[in-house]
């Protein structure tokens, strides 16, 4: 008589069908697709950059878009393709975690409405520091006051020290960014962000070429990085 532990070990569960399998892997992939969707739908992406892809762009982008961690600096003039290099990068996180994009004009407004008292800022704070990828666009073409530089630092501060990773596109080399950022007098702040984005843990990488918005395809003036790595083949 053939014991009940004998007769399961000769039983197999049936096989899927090769339909029921492509059935299976269509139907996780309209799962993946619809939470994209709807992380996009909430990442503040300008509708102009969500079919952005890492397609062309530098490889170093493209490695760090894999396996996101610290800061992700994109330097160079305007109309280089940082902006479009940083949503692709998010887009093509978006299946995996959280994201989130912002202007610089973005957060002082947000940080303005805390010190306002229009919004509570354990909100505010909340949503940069804890969202899983976060890009801050066209950082020091604002002019932040002495106590938003403060909110600014902490939130970069809280992302690095917790791991979670950032994105950061600015026209502006380090002396000039400094500068800017601490017009309202707090230059310790201004250089301790400056500091953090340029550590050498970080990935950074420069735009040069031609001002991919004019017609012509030529810039209307000298690159600012001139003898800085390239990253060609992108719009911003």
């Amino acid at each position: 008589m053939m014991s009940l532990a004998s007769t399961l070990g000769r039983f197999e569960a049936p096989r899927n069908t090769p339909e029921q399998e492509a059935a299976a892997a269509a139907w996780k992939e309209g799962q993946r697709r619809l939470k994209v969707e709807e992380r996009l739908a909430r990442s503040g992406v300008p509708s102009r950059y969500r079919s952005a892809s890492l397609d062309g762009c530098d490889r170093r982008i493209a490695d760090w878009a894999a396996s996101p961690s610290d800061v992700l600096l994109l330097r160079g003039d305007v109309g280089r393709g940082k902006t479009h290099a940083a949503c692709a990068v998010l887009i093509a996180n978006a299946a995996e975690r959280t994201v989130l994009f912002a202007t610089s004009l973005d957060l002082l407004r947000d940080f303005r409405s805390v010190f306002d008292g229009a919004a509570r800022e354990a909100d505010v704070m909340g949503r940069y520091r804890n969202v899983g990828l976060l890009a801050v666009d066209d950082l020091g073409k604002e002019r932040p006051t002495d106590w938003a530089l403060s909110k600014l630092f902490d939130v970069l501060d809280a992302r690095i020290r917790t791991g979670k990773p950032t994105i950061v596109t600015t026209q502006y080399n380090s002396i000039d960014l400094t500068s800017r950022m601490a017009s309202d007098g707090n230059v310790e702040t201004a250089k301790a962000i400056v500091s953090r984005l340029g550590d050498r843990r970080n990935a950074v990488v420069a735009f040069d070429g031609p001002d991919r918005r004019l017609p012509t395809g030529r810039s209307s003036e000298p690159s600012r990085h001139p003898h800085a790595g390239r990253a060609r083949g992108q719009r911003r």
